[in-house]
């Protein structure tokens, strides 16, 4: 009677060693050619590619320049001059649109207006 995997209760005999050896081999042989192959191309490639020739022609269109770069010659007064404008705007009256009659309160007055008058409220629709 011949003994099975399942009456021993494990594998009863060796897996072969043989073609395991053969495939690391292969696999061993073919990442070091792939190896040596890649560096004899680049080498091929970077000796091909050293050309002290001009290029054939010049691409650069002359038509259009980009403009010169302007840098701020003192960014914190600028900075200064703008909050200036800002608060301006917050704290003065000025039209907006005249034509539409638009205008400019100050902020602090229109906090108190709001405060007085107080917001618009809907009406409850009526139960139907």
């Amino acid at each position: 009677m011949k003994k099975t995997p399942d009456a021993a209760g494990y594998e009863a005999r060796d897996a072969r060693s043989r073609p395991v050896i053969w495939f690391l081999t292969g696999v061993a042989v073919l990442t070091l050619g792939c190896g040596v192959g890649l560096v004899l191309f680049y080498r091929w490639m970077a000796s091909t590619s050293v050309s002290t020739d001009p290029p054939a022609f010049n691409v650069r269109d002359q038509r259009w320049n980009p403009p010169d770069v302007t840098l701020e010659n003192h960014p914190s007064h600028l900075r200064e001059i703008y909050e200036q404008e800002q608060e301006e705007l917050k704290t003065s009256y000025g039209w907006i649109d005249a034509k539409k009659g638009l205008v400019r309160i100050p902020v602090e007055e229109a906090m108190r207006q709001l405060l007085e008058k107080g917001l618009p409220v809907r009406k409850k629709a009526e139960d139907a």
